[in-house]
């Protein structure tokens, strides 16, 4: 029995109708919070700045007491009797009313000192609120929080926020060839890249990753470490072993414990795809080569926490592209190659780099990946691609 070729976006929608994820949400402190995302709108409850405040440095004065200053018919003022010095941040409070900078006055000695312009009330001076006002909004749910974010709600008196919690990740690379440490590698040995890339992108798009050692070819063994990854995390996923050769026991050990929902999509390189279910958990078999491990993860794992974590899949770039040569397609499969960028005169030109699915490098030095339609054959020299951009132009 060989697997499907369900259209990617159909079997997206089939699955996370299936899944049907409710995220939880958690209170942490505001100075741990950047890039968690609100689970709800945040009130200020405090107003900032909370007292009248001097804008300048220099001294706070009644306004009215300088009207009459000009350069011809400069006005005399008298330390702690018509104003005092004042420095920014400082209240105004009664009787002065505005603030003239240090900068514009002329010390006369004896604490005395000269004007030659009048000052308008409340000059150089930040009013209650005048950044937040108590009971405003500061922030909308669903907003992922940025440095300044993080200044704002400590200026409107947050302390603590409610988040969205970040989903636990799974990931159990599977097979017997393959070793952990540069040092254990010898003949007929791989390193496990894989786990360590999804870590990052775990991370990356705010989950939390767990990693497990990797589980060789045993399907009693793997039964075990998928059994302990459902009770562990909110998300698992399985490395390599999703394809229908006779050591590829993923598929089988998800219908014993749990669903299949779709069991290879039309996605090139990504096609012995597994989106199942344990448990009411997400648990996705992910094939082994470097290059579709990496494109299946951005296609159907990092919408999935982003889902977890309250945001809605992010938006790529895409431009339009001049192919350089010849690419040929099967209209079996959303293809996805790898190019490099670069202008010639006006037109932005797009190069294809290796198509191995093992070819790690193939996607360190893409600039982009050209998606060619699963409607399509390909796409004659010449022809018009769409690229998502991977690095900025």
């Amino acid at each position: 029995i060989y697997i499907d070729n369900i259209d990617v976006d159909e079997a997206k929608d089939r699955y996370y109708k299936k899944l049907n994820i409710n995220p939880f949400w958690e209170e942490i402190d505001v100075v741990n919070s950047l890039n968690r995302v609100t689970f709800e709108a945040v009130y200020a409850l405090v107003s900032s700045p909370n007292y009248n405040a001097a804008a300048m440095d220099g001294i706070a004065v009644r306004s009215s007491d300088t009207k009459s200053a000009t350069e011809i018919n400069p006005v005399i003022l008298e330390e702690n009797k018509d104003f005092v010095y004042i420095n920014t941040g400082n209240p105004i409070e009664e009787p002065y009313n505005a603030v003239i900078m240090i900068e514009d006055i002329i010390d006369l000695g004896n604490g005395k000192i000269k004007i030659i312009k009048s000052a308008h009330p409340w000059q150089h001076v930040r009013p209650i609120g005048e950044d937040i006002v108590a009971t405003e909004m500061i922030l909308p749910s669903r907003h992922k929080i940025r440095p300044i974010d993080i200044g704002a709600l400590l200026s409107g008196g947050i302390e603590k926020i409610k988040v969205y919690k970040q989903p636990k990740v799974g990931i159990i690379p599977t097979g017997s060839e393959i070793v952990e440490k540069v040092s254990q590698l010898q003949f007929g040995k791989i390193i496990d890249s894989n786990s360590r890339v999804f870590e990052g992108l775990i991370l990356e798009n705010g989950g939390i990753p767990n990693r497990y050692s990797p589980v060789e070819d045993d399907y009693d063994k793997l039964k075990e470490a998928v059994l302990k990854g459902i009770e562990e995390n909110d998300i698992l996923i399985i490395g390599a072993g999703s394809s229908a050769g006779s050591k590829d026991y993923t598929v089988n050990i998800l219908r014993e414990l749990g669903e299949v929902v779709v069991h290879g999509v039309a996605l090139k390189p990504g096609k012995p795809t597994i989106l199942g279910i344990i448990d009411n958990k997400p648990v996705i078999g992910v094939p082994g080569y470097p290059v579709s491990a990496y494109l299946v993860f951005e296609t159907f794992v990092i919408p999935l926490i982003l889902k977890f974590i309250g945001l809605e899949k992010r938006e790529d770039t895409f431009h339009q592209a001049t192919i350089s040569k010849k690419i040929t397609s099967s209209l079996k499969n959303r293809e996805l190659i790898r190019v490099n960028l670069g202008y010639v005169k006006d037109r932005l030109v797009a190069t294809p780099l290796s198509s191995g699915a093992g070819v790690t490098m193939s996607l360190v030095k893409a600039d982009g990946i050209a998606i060619i339609p699963q409607s399509l054959e390909g796409v004659d020299a010449g022809g018009t691609v769409n690229v998502k951009i991977l690095k900025p132009l």
